[in-house]
């Protein structure tokens, strides 16, 4: 019986210790807490909270529901009969409790004919959030953060439907409404995230529009559009901020600048990952932050003065447009760490600028090289990048299309200079005409094109073929006729190498393509000539004589002169 009874306590405790893990997943689902409001403006003691009865009362509501809780807004809930105060001013509506607003489907929402405040961090999300603005007031649209946090998460923020409203959105402020003092947090955190079609935001402005404020930090994260494209760093009419401001950008972004006027801190710009920034000028910023595969395309008139610069994996960097050199006062930081499933990150500088980082350099990070994606040629001799001599970083151009280039790094006493040097090219040792270059060859009919094969070989005699860039930047053609005049290969002639042939490879060789479209000024004997530009090796073709022919007409493209 003993034995029944300690076989039964044993299933009992393996059944309960399998049970306890599951009441407690059950418990944790069940902490969400909805609380309902429609209407708004309804009787003060009518309703319950529930789905069933939903609070007729915004008022109500807010003072029923508890931190933690979810407030879901059925149809349109309105708040438009605010208190004032003596000079009869609208009161804000005060929101203190950490809590999440939500719409009960994507029309619901609240439609707000005050501003409001935050008392504690408020989250709006999937919601219709209409502030109406009220005459003779600009600012009374605002919600003020008040050193708290607030989230706007796929919110539209439209008054109504009509266009000509489509600028009347919130505004935002990370300071408080007059008269409300002693409500202030110390840490402002705005977010506006997951955007949708209508999601817009009149301006953001990390201060005080009423006082000098001081926070321990202000975080803007904007993932949606402005109608002020300009984010102001610190308070309105003069007011200053003091702390950090730090602010993250999204795909959706459309800030264009920034307003540091009266910020008594430092100003940090954070890249999302997968974000492309064309519109804005990078000046007085101090941590410049580019996630993986962010983008920042400078516009040519723009600055690019900052600090700090954290460029992460597969981000770039395009500074290419700017007709200004760009500037990092103290250090540039790429990838420091590369493996096989991490790319370092690229900047991209123009052939006429240089890239002055007053700083040091660490990490890698690549120089004109971005995959795909077309590069101009190299400037040979051009300095790209100036950094400090102690710098254990470094650039690279591996992958670069210009396989004749180096990217060679001279060290003085106090600096670095990252230059773009020409590869000796090796493979230069011997080139020549063939087949029947070596002879006079008739060139005999006007706008036809006659083409010449040229071999070229290494030292070791293994013939190969040049690529694109080295034939059209490495080495010069000329024709000229028998008085030794050049012909103009802009009007009488057309003298280049074979693109079809270089491009696709129908031919185991490279060919020159000669088409004479102005027939008396090319008659009679002409010399085509090849020359390397880097050695200054010539090659004259055959002796140096083709001959325009004149009169003769429907001849195959190539002829041995000796055979008339």
């Amino acid at each position: 019986m003993r034995k029944k009874l300690s076989v039964l306590f044993l299933i009992l405790m393996l059944i309960m210790n399998q049970a306890a893990p599951m009441g407690i997943k059950a418990a944790d689902a069940a902490d969400e807490v909805k609380v309902y409001v429609e209407n708004g403006e309804g009787s003060l003691t009518e309703g319950d909270g529930t789905a069933q009865r939903p609070y007729q009362n915004i008022r109500t509501a807010l003072k029923q529901i508890q931190t933690g809780q979810t407030l879901v807004l059925v149809g349109e809930v309105s708040y438009t009969k605010y208190e004032t105060y003596e000079d009869e001013s609208p009161k804000p509506l005060f929101i203190d409790k950490d809590i999440t607003i939500v719409g009960s489907d994507t029309s619901a929402g609240l439609k707000i004919r005050s501003m409001i405040q935050l008392g504690a961090d408020v989250t709006f999300r999937d919601m219709w959030l209409q502030m109406v603005p009220q005459a003779g007031n600009a600012r009374g649209t605002t919600i003020y953060a008040a050193g708290h946090t607030l989230v706007l998460d796929a919110v539209d923020t439209r008054v109504g439907t009509s266009t000509l409203q489509d600028d009347v959105r919130p505004l935002i402020s990370g300071g408080a409404y007059q008269g409300e003092e002693g409500k202030m947090g110390s840490h402002t955190t705005i977010k506006v995230v997951n955007p949708i079609s209508q999601t817009k935001i009149a301006a953001i402005y990390a201060g005080d529009y009423y006082r000098d404020s001081e926070q321990d930090k202000v975080d803007i994260e904007l993932d949606s559009k402005l109608v002020d494209t300009e984010i102001h760093a610190a308070g309105a009419d003069g007011h200053t901020l003091t702390g950090n401001v730090n602010v993250t950008l999204g795909k959706d972004s459309n800030v264009t600048d920034f307003d540091k006027t009266d910020l008594i801190g430092e100003l940090n710009v954070n890249v999302k990952a997968g974000a492309h920034i064309d519109t804005l000028s990078f000046s007085g910023i101090n941590n410049l932050t580019m996630a993986e595969k962010s983008r920042i395309t400078l516009p040519k008139e723009a600055d690019f003065n900052v600090n700090n610069v954290f460029c992460e994996k597969n981000a770039v960097l395009d500074l290419r447009q700017m007709s200004t050199n760009p500037s990092v006062a103290n250090n540039f930081t790429g990838v420091t760490v590369v493996g096989e499933d991490q790319t370092c990150g690229s900047v991209l500088v123009g052939n006429d600028t240089t890239l002055e980082i007053k700083g040091e350099v660490y990490g890698l990070t690549k120089l004109n090289v971005n995959g795909s994606e077309y590069m101009a040629r190299f400037v040979e001799n051009h300095c790209y990048i100036q950094a400090k001599a102690s710098s254990s970083g470094n650039f690279t151009i591996e992958g670069t299309q210009y396989t004749n280039f180096q990217l060679n790094k001279k060290k003085t006493e106090e600096i670095y200079s990252w230059i773009i040097g020409k590869l000796e090219n090796e493979d230069a040792d011997d080139f020549y005409w063939i087949g029947d270059a070596d002879k006079k060859s008739v060139i005999s009919q006007q706008g036809k094109e006659y083409y010449y094969p040229v071999e070229f070989k290494k030292a070791d005699g293994t013939v190969y073929k040049p690529t694109f860039e080295e034939l059209f930047y490495d080495y010069d053609l000329a024709l000229t006729k028998e008085n030794g005049e050049a012909v103009d290969l802009e009007e009488a002639a057309f003298c280049s190498w074979d693109e079809e042939c270089i491009n696709e490879g129908q031919s185991q060789y490279n060919q020159v393509m000669v088409c004479i479209y102005d027939w008396e000024n090319c008659k009679g004997e002409l010399t085509l000539t090849l020359t390397h530009s880097k050695t200054g090796k010539s090659i004259p073709m055959g002796n140096g004589e083709l001959y325009a022919a004149g009169g003769i007409v429907d001849l195959a493209q190539r002829y041995l002169w000796d055979q008339y």
